[in-house]
């Protein structure tokens, strides 16, 4: 299924005041195709869809897919006790800002995901210590989107008789990896599917699409549809242009075929006659080809 949508540059209680305004405005349009992974991505992009998403707790075991172990609310891999946390800075990409951060925001299985081999290193006189990943980089925190199931706050949302937000998402990647039928049957038994908790309407959140172009990435941003007085008045300004050559272009010739047609009957100038002829010829498929072009447009 395809999901088109479209989002205008202005407000509606403004509307009025923007489409009469000095500014052009428009109407632009973004595109993706519902899969079985764009669906779960796309619902993954607003946090209210949350509930949409339960798996319900009696749900029948399958040894493939993992339910998240209890994670540890004290986990914290570094001690601050040592000499390197002593010297190790509060602020920017691998402080501490940035580590407690990751600690307090994410869940605890996430962030020891993303603290695995990090490490406080100082730099070559042994200060200003910070935290780096095994890859070199600097650890440091990021904002996951809104509905992300890796946020603590949302992982641990539920509703009464269904498995926790993070779990229930983990069971449907799981299934997502095995494949689209295995995915779409545990849809079938969320809360959204069976509207039990409630919710059964999806939101798509914009921050999913906009960043995305349709034509490199497969879905997002399609084109726009410039609308309003602004707007008119450009277009009516590029056509004028236009009109103007095509005017001039066609009154240059008809002054030439006159001269021509002149010097033939009254000069009897036979040369200026097949001339005369020829001019013709070019008036009229110059003036075809205008017509074609401006039926091209108006398609």
């Amino acid at each position: 299924m395809t999901y088109i949508v479209g989002l205008k540059t202005f407000k509606e209680a403004g509307s009025a005041a923007a489409l009469t305004g000095g500014e052009a405005q428009a109407i632009r349009f973004f595109q993706f195709d519902f899969s079985a992974q764009t669906f779960l991505e796309s619902l993954l992009s607003f946090e209210k869809n949350y509930k949409l998403l339960l798996l319900p707790k009696d749900l029948s075991d399958d040894p493939s897919v993992r339910v998240p172990a209890t994670e540890d609310e004290a986990y914290s891999p570094i001690s601050m006790d040592t000499d390197e946390a002593r010297r190790w800075p509060k602020l920017g990409p691998g402080g501490q800002n940035h580590y407690m951060k990751i600690l307090d925001l994410y869940d605890a299985d996430y962030a020891k995901e993303l603290f695995t081999g990090a490490q406080l290193k100082g730099d070559e006189n042994g200060k200003n210590f910070r935290l780096y990943y095994p890859s070199g980089d600097l650890v440091t925190f990021e904002r996951l989107p809104k509905g992300d199931s890796r946020w603590k706050k949302h992982g641990a949302k539920t509703y009464e008789g269904y498995r926790t937000f993070k779990e229930s998402v983990a069971m449907l990647r799981a299934a997502l990896g095995q494949g689209p039928d295995q995915f779409w049957e545990l849809i079938a038994r969320t809360a959204g599917y069976e509207g039990s908790a409630g919710e059964t309407q999806f939101i798509v959140s914009a921050s999913y699409y906009k960043p995305k172009r349709y034509d490199k990435d497969g879905f997002g941003y399609l084109g726009a549809i410039k609308i309003g007085q602004q707007a008119v008045r450009e277009l009516a300004e590029q056509y004028v242009e236009i009109l103007n050559e095509q005017i001039f272009q066609l009154f240059s010739r008809v002054e030439k075929l006159s001269n021509e047609i002149n010097s033939y009957f009254i000069g009897g100038d036979k040369a200026q006659g097949i001339e005369a002829a020829r001019t013709a010829g070019q008036i009229e498929q110059r003036q075809r080809t205008y017509l074609r072009q401006a039926q091209k447009a108006e398609k």
